[in-house]
């Protein structure tokens, strides 16, 4: 196997090590703790690198996550083992080329290099043009795309390979755009055109590349009424689709796939 070539080679339907980035809430968090279930080992980050809603002492004491300190990644068992696996929670900002460098090297020294990468970091940037500021463009475009290209460029020069899979989290909003919200939607079919891209440069390599376009979810991203986000997809519904692609074999690639509650309509 050459410097250049992915390590990955078998089955993922449990077992591998998987990066959620922006898994800390909504969306992200229940893939994190889906493929936790069903015996991946886990890393999830974000800014704030702990998870909305659960403190570590909490999170721990249930046994479905792990305390975002430095020994959670030694602490969790082996896949094949049985039970959950902990998820090692890091603070990791996308937008710091350096940072997502160091923990990806942090990863690797430990025994836990990702060879499957989940991307869901996002964030909306609502206004129309005239209104919305330049600042909240650029950072919607920093998370939204930006990021992504970041950690696929930082995964390559770290390591001389590429990784196994990767899935991408867009949005309908990428072919279906909605006043007051042009940089989010700009930025999904940005990463889109990116993920394509990088798809054709890594196909040498047998990385597979995902796309997964999502409708409306129920998510803090929101601001549809409850009875709106009622007949959304449910961040656990996003989780399970995750969890199916990665339980096909390592030769089929699903290049694009969209998925909406029947309840939703585009905008």
């Amino acid at each position: 196997m050459g410097a250049t070539d992915t390590e990955f080679t078998g089955h993922a339907a449990n077992g591998g090590n998987v990066l959620v980035v922006g898994g800390t809430r909504g969306i992200g968090l229940a893939i994190a703790r889906r493929l936790s279930t069903a015996g991946h080992r886990v890393a999830a980050w974000s800014r704030a690198g702990s998870p909305d809603g659960d403190s570590p002492t909490t999170a721990v004491r249930q046994g479905r996550l792990a305390a975002p300190a430095d020994h959670a990644a030694s602490a969790a068992p082996a896949p094949g083992c049985g039970g959950i696996l902990p998820i090692d929670f890091r603070a990791v900002d996308v937008r710091r080329p350096e940072r997502v460098r160091a923990e990806l090297l942090r990863a690797a020294a430990v025994g836990t290099r990702p060879d499957i990468l989940v991307y869901c970091a996002a964030i909306v940037g609502r206004g129309i043009t005239g209104e919305v500021t330049d600042e909240v463009w650029r950072d919607v475009f920093e998370v939204n795309a930006t990021g992504a290209r970041t950690l696929l460029d930082q995964y390559v020069r770290a390591f001389g390979a590429h990784p196994a899979r990767v899935i991408g989290l867009s949005s309908e909003a990428a072919r279906h755009p909605h006043a007051g919200r042009s940089a989010y939607a700009a930025s999904k079919a940005a990463l889109e055109a990116f993920l394509g891209a990088y798809r054709e440069e890594a196909r040498d390599h047998a990385t597979t590349v995902t796309v997964l376009r999502l409708g409306k979810v129920n998510t803090t991203l929101s601001r549809r009424s409850p009875e709106a986000n009622s007949g959304a997809l449910q961040p656990a519904d996003v989780a399970d689709l995750v969890a199916a692609l990665l339980a096909l074999p390592p030769h089929a690639e699903v290049r694009l796939l969209e998925c909406s509650s029947v309840h939703s309509a585009y905008g």
